[in-house]
């Protein structure tokens, strides 16, 4: 007997690519959780945060990254969170964040840390 083969969904457009760094959610309430990233790519990002966010929740995600000539420029995006499990190694609770239309700049400073 065989079992039939499992596919799997993936619904990003772009890969990640690790990259870990402090980032700020700034939520639509305007509670601002600090977060850590795990990785991050032109659609999105990985992080982790302490408490547990609703899929669907809009929030601004905000990170300096690595820039030449400047040593570093502000990264700041528009996201939905689309995914929030618990990750016990990690220390926090894993949040996957989809981002909206990137600006001109948010483009720009991804440059720094994508290949």
């Amino acid at each position: 007997m065989s079992l039939p083969g499992v596919i799997i969904n993936d619904r990003r457009a772009h890969d990640r690519h690790p990259f870990r760094t402090s980032a700020a959610l700034v939520m639509s309430d305007g509670r601002v959780l600090q977060a850590r990233t795990l990785d991050v790519g032109k659609g999105g990002a990985g992080v982790v945060v302490d408490v547990s966010l609703p899929v669907d929740a809009g929030l601004t995600i905000r990170m300096n990254l690595p820039a030449r000539p400047t040593g570093s420029a502000l990264f700041e995006a528009r996201a939905t969170v689309v995914s929030c499990s618990l990750a016990g190694s990690e220390g926090g609770f894993r949040i996957g964040l989809q981002f909206g239309t990137l600006e001109a700049s948010a483009l720009a400073a991804l440059k720094g840390v994508l290949p």
